[in-house]
């Protein structure tokens, strides 16, 4: 583990937080929707957190020694979030965040595929909070099923963002993701959502009743997050 710290600091990039474009600097998409002064998005973000904090509550044998890793940028939206509405301490969460500006124990400057390939803990709960396409994302949160680094039981959340990406691609994002995890011993099941979560009535993606979606309201980048327990 203190090598991946080092290297974290060894490879520390700032081109990966904002990229030149007609000599003005564009935030990347994650931090926009993280930094947005958009009180729905905002809104949108602690209910998606509540959702997940609230499984793995119903989902803990023991809430005090769960493991759980979580995406989250500097202003710690999730990780705050899970301390201030459990019983669930600092010291129980992991942080893994590209941009980060805190490295230690417990905060990863890095990739979640980077550190899930390279971590030795086994995990409890997972909110893959990724703003990725369908298939990298999937890509992003496999390390953790194939080296059997999360268990039975618990809650996950997956996220993926539709930029780009057209209806018949999301899809099949679901059943991907699923078939992915049965292939490495795991049942994925879905956890159903408040109809609230979907912040748009008509697309022509089929967002599913496990499924969030922010409705790219205010341009802030539209994403989707996926809601199960892993069995």
């Amino acid at each position: 583990m203190k090598s991946l710290i080092i290297n974290q600091i060894n490879k520390v990039n700032n081109k990966h937080i904002f990229k030149r474009k007609n000599k003005h600097y564009k935030i990347n998409p994650y931090l926009k929707r993280e930094y947005t002064e958009c009180t729905k998005i905002l809104e949108h973000k602690d209910k998606c957190n509540k959702v997940f904090v609230d499984n793995t509550l119903l989902l803990s044998s023991n809430i005090n020694k769960s493991k759980i890793l979580v995406v989250d940028s500097d202003k710690e939206n999730s990780r705050n979030f899970l301390i201030n509405h459990s019983n669930i301490s600092n010291e129980q969460i992991y942080t893994v965040d590209k941009f980060s500006n805190t490295i230690d124990d417990n905060h990863f400057r890095t990739s979640f595929k980077n550190y899930a390939n390279n971590t030795d803990i086994i995990f409890d709960h997972v909110f893959c909070d990724v703003v990725n396409t369908p298939q990298k994302s999937i890509k992003e949160f496999e390390p953790l099923l194939k080296l059997k680094k999360i268990k039975k039981g618990g809650c996950i959340a997956i996220t993926c963002c539709l930029r780009g990406v057209s209806s018949k691609k999301f899809g099949t994002w679901d059943s991907a993701f699923r078939k992915r995890a049965l292939k490495y011993n795991y049942l994925l099941e879905p956890i159903e959502i408040p109809e609230d979560l979907r912040l748009t009535s008509t697309s022509t993606y089929k967002i599913k009743s496990n499924m969030s979606d922010n409705g790219a309201y205010k341009k802030t980048g539209r994403t989707v997050t996926g809601y199960y327990k892993i069995n």
